[in-house]
């Protein structure tokens, strides 16, 4: 069409070796490959809002959350092409036209080819083995049985066997057992928590909205009112 191509980068990976960088464009349903020697840039399809990306299987996959497809995609990072794509909640389409269950965070299990994906509509984690591309179980994030949906799961850790879910809509990060999925309990965080990472024995936490607003006596916006908060 002769149109700039409107990509929207909003993840970025490290590949294997350093050589390249891997940027998904959320606008253009693609992942770009940057060769950091040269500059040189490659675009590959692969689906529909790409959101967040790992590198699985020590380094022999690039795994894409697929925000708007229910599904996640991986790709060779070798040869860059798409080796398949795993659903993770109902077909999206024509046919159907409920909400979708919004794969975002992703976090590599260290010891195998498993990676784990929030599913932030329907409080989930789903888990996907990355070498036989088949979804490999579901996890229910739910702060109690039957809990009506909103727990937002949206940033996710690994660290000492245990799996941390950072609950956006409840303001915790729940942790659970990582080979059985028993739940160990919920650790309070600020408001809105959406990012997390570990260090040595130290978790941090990002909250985006800090502690809140307070009173409004200046009657501003209360978005100037936020201050964001990193917790330990």
């Amino acid at each position: 069409s002769g149109k700039a191509r409107v990509f929207y980068p909003d993840a970025v990976l490290l590949g294997p070796q350093h050589k390249h960088l891997f940027v998904a464009g959320m606008l253009s349903n693609s992942l770009a490959r940057i060769d950091l020697a040269t500059g040189q840039t490659q675009y590959l399809n692969v689906g529909s809002y790409p959101f967040a990306l790992a590198l699985a299987d020590h380094g022999k996959r690039v795994v894409v959350s697929l925000w708007g497809a229910d599904a996640v995609a991986v790709v060779d990072p070798k040869s860059f092409h798409l080796l398949g794509t795993v659903g993770v909640g109902p077909q999206t389409g024509p046919d159907n036209r409920a909400a979708g269950v919004h794969p975002t965070a992703l976090v590599v299990d260290p010891d195998n080819a498993d990676v784990y994906v929030a599913l932030a509509n329907v409080d989930q984690v789903a888990k996907v083995d990355t070498q036989t591309l088949q979804l490999a179980g579901i996890l229910q994030d739910s702060p109690y049985p039957d809990a009506p949906p909103g727990s937002y799961p949206d940033a996710l850790a690994i660290a000492q066997g245990k799996l941390f879910v950072g609950n956006a809509g409840n303001n915790d990060v729940a942790v659970y057992d990582l080979r059985s999925g028993k739940s160990l309990g919920l650790i309070p965080t600020g408001w809105y928590p959406t990012g997390m990472t570990v260090s040595g024995d130290d978790l941090y936490v990002v909250a985006a909205k800090g502690l809140g607003t307070g009173p409004n006596v200046q009657h501003q916006w209360v978005g100037d009112m936020m201050d964001g908060l990193i917790q330990k």
